[in-house]
């Protein structure tokens, strides 16, 4: 439901916040240009798309957090654990992934840093403290898990029993990939070197100053999107709005000398045939963001913006060394109630039920209502097939996660009802009809419409008909703090032919746009009547 974000502009200015966190430091970049370089290559025997994505984890969401570059890493070595073990599951790759608190804690208690703030790129630094699983420290108590983040290095004191074997976790190679030839032909020498060694099964972590137009993207992303500038005016007390392709975001009067905006993310595929050719990026900005948390940039776009650019790998340990390595956790004796941060509106239930089965293998026990309860309090009733759960069940996460229905293959397939409560127990969401693997794609909704920006959207809820993944059908849209009442037709996320009541002097029928009367209708406003053709909330004719 990202899209009906965008229907608030009309009434107040809206700045998605998106945590970032990557520091600029030339000191870093610079020692990153002394591991070994990766060759240019002008090999014609390159195919013309690759992917790791069968390798990739659920999508995870840094939430209000400075910790990409940890993410980003994370992800990274996810990825070539899968790859060594061919684990293209992602629900078991899920349940081996790493964890990025573990890279940012360590990293931030070194420097004796502030916790809450980004980390630069100094991946050999980094490196050197290896990698620990999130099954070896946020399972089963902390997020992904559950909706409380471990914060400011509370590091459980369990994870040092194995210190040296996370140690060994570490990249055996991290190769530098940049050219000195920014020209035409050195930027196409620099996507090929990329290109070689995401064919050769290498994650790339970079970084990249990002802009409003990158936050909006969906499935692609290019300097080239055309965007309104969001400077303030003092005085006029709105915003410039003024169309333009600037990537900062501001038109050239506003645009500020220096923007920068440092984000660390993972790419893991590229196209030849994709908008032209282009690279396929996982972010840490959860499902929600660009489509399903991945996004294309075109090899021009990114060969202009990526900074740091870095292959890593690790050569496979042998069977032997697998079975010496392996231990076995236990869950109950694990310590909590340290200090923790609230990630409530950063879950994603694939994580909260299907990689903690995964994890746990269920060997939850039973209770009396006959549920099976995980070491995540994870509550769960119905058929295990292959360990996942297939048919009629259900689930209950601290009764506020609860979910009614048909599963198939793990995932919510089918008919169903998926709950969604506040901590006073007050309902945020309930969905009820169609789930396709775990995605709600018809029947009725009624939800408080959630962002990473608490005053974002602040009262916006919507009730009504869901079709094929957007508000369509009849539906309320409905904003307390605005006295607004948008009730009417919807069709790909918007509303667009219906009544529009604003406090008690205000309703306007007709022709609906952006939350605004557009086309056909008719406003009575204190006591007068208008009716004609609208144009952005404006009678022309």
């Amino acid at each position: 439901m990202r899209s009906i974000l965008l229907l608030t502009i009309s009434f107040s200015f809206i700045s998605c916040i998106y945590s970032q966190g990557l520091i600029r430091d030339a000191k870093a970049t610079e020692h990153i240009r002394q591991n070994y370089r990766v060759q240019k290559t002008r090999s014609s025997n390159l195919p013309s798309s690759y992917s790791l994505e069968k390798y990739t984890p659920h999508i995870l969401n840094q939430g209000e957090s400075d910790m990409c570059t940890a993410y980003s890493l994370a992800l990274a070595r996810t990825i070539v654990y899968a790859r060594n073990n061919n684990l293209t599951n992602k629900n078991t790759i899920s349940a081996e992934a790493y964890s990025p608190y573990y890279i940012y804690s360590k990293y931030k208690s070194s420097t004796d840093g502030e916790f809450d703030g980004g980390l630069d790129m100094y991946f050999n630094k980094l490196n050197d403290f290896g990698y620990a699983k999130m099954k070896e420290v946020e399972y089963p108590h902390y997020y992904p898990f559950t909706e409380t983040q471990l914060w400011d290095f509370s590091v459980p004191s369990y994870l040092q029993l194995d210190h040296d074997f996370i140690k060994s976790e570490k990249f055996d190679e991290i190769n530098c990939i940049y050219v000195e030839d920014t020209s035409q032909s050195g930027r196409a020498d620099f996507v090929m070197m990329i290109k070689s060694e995401v064919a050769q099964g290498r994650p790339v972590i970079f970084g990249m100053n990002v802009f409003d137009s990158f936050i909006w993207s969906e499935d692609y992303w290019s300097d080239t999107i055309t965007t309104w500038c969001n400077f303030y005016v003092d005085g006029a007390g709105d915003y410039c709005y003024v169309d333009n392709s600037n990537p900062s975001g501001f038109c050239n009067k506003h645009e500020p000398d220096d923007y920068y905006s440092g984000h660390a993310m993972t790419l893991i595929g590229y196209d030849d045939k994709k908008y032209g050719g282009a690279f396929l990026i996982q972010n840490s900005w959860g499902r929600e963001a660009h489509n399903n948390g991945k996004v294309w940039i075109p090899y021009d776009v990114f060969s202009r913006y990526a900074e740091d650019v870095q292959s890593l790998d690790k050569k496979s340990k042998t069977e032997f060394e697998k079975q010496t390595k392996a231990y076995e956790f236990n869950y109950s004796d694990r310590e909590i109630n340290f200090k923790t941060k609230d990630f409530s509106n950063s879950l994603d239930l694939n994580w909260i039920l299907f990689a903690s089965m995964a994890v746990e293998n269920k060997g939850g026990g039973v209770n009396t209502d006959g549920y099976m309860v995980l070491p995540n309090n994870l509550k769960v009733k119905g058929e295990l097939v292959n360990n996942v759960l297939a048919g009629e069940g259900e689930i209950n996460l601290n009764d506020i996660f609860v979910y009614k229905g048909q599963f198939k293959g793990g995932t919510f397939n089918g008919k169903g009802t998926l709950v969604q409560y506040d901590e006073w127990g007050d309902i945020i969401s309930r969905k009820n009809g169609d789930f396709i693997n775990g995605d709600f794609t018809n029947g009725d909704i009624v939800e408080l419409i959630m962002s990473k920006d608490p005053s974002l959207l602040n009262g916006f809820s919507y009730k009504g008909a869901v079709k094929d993944g957007e508000y369509s059908g009849f539906g309320i849209l409905s904003n307390s703090q605005y006295d607004l009442d948008i009730s009417g037709q919807f069709k790909y996320g918007f509303p667009v032919y219906g009544t529009i009541k604003r406090g008690a002097d205000y309703l306007y029928k007709g022709e609906i746009d952006y939350l605004r009367p557009h086309g056909k209708g008719t406003v009575t406003s204190n006591g007068k009547i208008k009716e004609g053709i609208f144009e952005y909330g404006n009678l022309i004719k």
